[in-house]
């Protein structure tokens, strides 16, 4: 039976083999490339699992996790060494742009499909919540839909509650603040949660980028913000290539401001700095209808 490892013990030096392992998986498993200068950060995310295995060394780690009988623990592995950094509003400038890209849009007059959005690394919830309470203002409950994903299954289920503390990081607009967010009392106090008819309208699910994408659905515009910096160029121009086919003719892109997609695709227009259009494949007719950025039908 494996006991625990004292509190106030830490495990020997991770070696240079099982550094390169755990490399290898991230790059293997979820295309995160992680540099030797991540070393401390390893080894002290991965230092909570021994104690709950009760393991002593990341030896003993490595080899739990190979063992065929643990496949549970890659995504634990996963949920430990990828990086949820977030808050409300995060880089407002493309909330603005959001906000500027639905007022040209026909889509959402009554009769038209709804607009549809994915948040392709949704974290703790903060950043799917802000395009909602954006969405819902400028088009209302029924005008939108949200496919909101991550690789990493611990924080998708805190996003799914939508409950965080008062003090929470970011800047909501006082006015959507008012409508969607809800302070909590007694057991709650101290705690602000999402109104329900935003929650209502956002699928949560669990989505390895660097892995063949499942499903047929297409959106009008795909938010994968402070991502892509994590994976190297191969890999980058692999997962646009992935998501590509799921934006809409005309519909965006949208990155964040360190990041940039030059290059990856001939079929992305930059509309802004970290902001692209995808225009239509070059076979296609609709190819010499260029952007404007706003969506055609």
């Amino acid at each position: 039976m494996q006991t625990c490892m004292p509190a106030s013990l830490s495990p020997p030096p991770i070696s240079e083999r099982e550094l390169r392992k755990i490399q290898s998986w991230m790059k293997q498993w979820a295309g995160i490339t992680l540099a030797d200068n991540k070393r401390t950060l390893i080894c002290s995310r991965l230092n909570a699992r021994l104690r709950e295995l009760g393991l002593s060394s990341y030896s003993e780690y490595v080899t739990y996790v190979a063992d065929g009988r643990n496949a549970e623990e890659r995504q634990r592995l996963i949920d430990a060494l990828t990086t949820n950094e977030t808050y409300f509003f995060r880089e407002p400038k493309h909330f603005e742009f959001l906000r500027s890209w639905l007022s040209q849009s026909d889509q959402h007059r009554e009769g038209r499909r709804p607009v549809k959005i994915w948040c392709a690394a949704a974290s703790s919830g903060e950043e799917p919540y802000s395009l909602a309470m954006t969405l819902d203002d400028c088009l209302g409950n029924n005008g939108w839909r949200m496919l909101a994903s991550d690789i990493n299954q611990q924080v998708l289920t805190r996003a799914k509650l939508g409950c965080y503390d008062a003090d929470y990081r970011g800047e909501i607009p006082q006015h959507l603040k008012e409508r969607y967010l809800l302070r909590g009392v007694r057991s709650q106090a101290g705690k602000v949660m999402v109104a329900p008819q935003l929650k209502q309208r956002i699928t949560f699910q669990r989505i390895n980028l660097n892995e063949e994408l499942a499903f047929r659905e297409q959106f009008d515009v795909v938010f994968i913000r402070n991502v892509l910096i994590y994976f190297d160029s191969a890999t980058k121009t692999e997962i646009i290539r992935r998501i590509l086919p799921h934006v809409r003719d005309h519909g965006c892109i949208v990155v964040s401001h360190s990041e940039t997609l030059y290059g990856v695709s001939p079929q992305l227009h930059t509309l802004q700095p970290s902001v692209y259009e995808k225009l239509p494949a070059p076979d296609s007719p609709l190819r010499k209808n260029r952007c404007t950025g706003r969506p055609r039908r």
